[in-house]
């Protein structure tokens, strides 16, 4: 197991990473097809709505896509996934080769 621990986002974390979803999404297509939109979108909802808890998710509704997104929404306000996970971004100070985790 990693000994490693990302701390609780700040509300004004919370914040500037809804914006980058918000940013994420303007440059996604609207095709019904691509699994990647509604997982971002409900992310987002998840974000504003400070929903950290998953049985307030409705899960087998979801797509498995969409489902994991929104895990990993209520992780990162947990503190258990940092911003650059959720947004599907290497960090600037990454190490290439380094493992990226999101710990639970």
């Amino acid at each position: 197991m990693y000994d490693l621990f990302f701390m609780q986002p700040t509300d004004k974390e919370i914040s500037e990473t809804s914006a980058l979803i918000l940013e994420k999404l303007k440059g996604m297509p609207r095709s019904k097809k691509e699994s990647a939109r509604p997982g971002y979108k409900i992310a987002y909802t998840i974000l504003k709505n400070g929903i950290r808890e998953r049985s307030r998710i409705p899960m087998a509704r979801l797509s498995a896509g969409t489902r994991a997104m929104a895990l990993l929404a209520i992780d990162y306000l947990n503190g258990a996934c940092d911003r650059d996970f959720l947004l599907n971004r290497q960090a600037a100070t990454d190490n290439p080769r380094t493992p990226r985790l999101c710990l639970k």
